[in-house]
C-alpha cells in the first residue's frame, strides 16, 4: 500500500500518514484522535515527515489504545515481541481484538502487560 499509486479525487482508500499534507494529518489526529497529546501529536507527525509511514501509524495506534511507545500492536509485546502496524488492515483488527479484550478483561491491558 506503501508503494502503491496514491488515491485520486473521490478515492477513500491509502495511508493517510503518506497522502495527507502534514496539515491535513493534524486536523484530522485533533479531530478524530482528541485525546491525544502535544506530545504524541508531535511525534507522530514528525514520523510523517521523515516518510517512517508505519511509525508513525504504530505510535498512533499505542497513543490512542493507552499503549507506551514502543508496545507496538502485538498483544505478547511484554515477551519482547514488538509488531508495527503494516496495513490499515491489521490496525483495525487490532484494535477491535484489544477493545474486546478490554471489554472482556482477558489481561490485553496495559497493566498486566507493561
Amino acid at each position: 500500500m506503501l508503494t502503491s499509486h496514491l488515491p485520486g479525487a473521490g478515492d477513500c482508500h491509502g495511508c493517510p500518514f503518506r497522502s495527507f499534507s502534514t496539515t491535513q494529518l493534524t486536523a484530522t489526529l485533533q479531530q478524530s484522535f482528541p485525546r491525544l497529546t502535544q506530545v504524541e501529536q508531535k511525534e507522530i507527525i514528525e514520523q510523517k515527515e521523515k516518510m517512517h509511514f508505519h511509525v508513525a501509524c504504530t505510535r498512533l495506534f499505542e497513543a490512542s489504545h493507552g499503549l507506551p511507545k514502543g508496545r507496538g500492536i502485538n498483544p505478547n509485546a511484554a515477551s519482547g515481541i514488538s509488531d508495527s502496524v503494516t496495513h490499515p488492515c491489521a490496525y483495525v483488527d487490532m484494535s477491535r481484538a484489544w477493545e474486546k479484550a478490554r471489554a472482556d478483561g482477558d489481561g490485553m491491558d496495559v497493566d498486566s502487560q507493561a
